[in-house]
């Protein structure tokens, strides 16, 4: 983690995709796999990290899920695996 670490670094982002039917796919960060998919997850200088940054995560742990928006559409909820732990340095 670095002061220059936006919220797209762990969570992920939507790319332009030609391939894909509506233009783009999302490209999952390293925050978002493991909480989906269960494994652990090494933050390392959390303290360098943004507010929003930060902000994003503790939302994210507080609520258990990740919503994935689109604008003011709700594409999906993610739901927190029960394996998935964090660790901080």
């Amino acid at each position: 983690m670095s002061s220059e670490t936006v919220t797209a670094n762990p969570l992920g982002k939507m790319i332009g995709d030609k391939n894909s039917l509506a233009g783009m796919s999302s490209q999952e960060g390293h925050f978002f796999k493991a909480f989906k998919y269960g494994h652990p997850l090494l933050l390392d200088e959390i303290n360098l990290a943004s507010q929003a940054v930060l902000q994003c995560i503790e939302k994210t742990l507080d609520s258990e899920v990740i919503s994935i928006k689109l604008a003011w559409f709700l594409l999906r909820i993610i739901r927190k695996h029960s394996d998935f732990a964090l660790i901080t340095d």
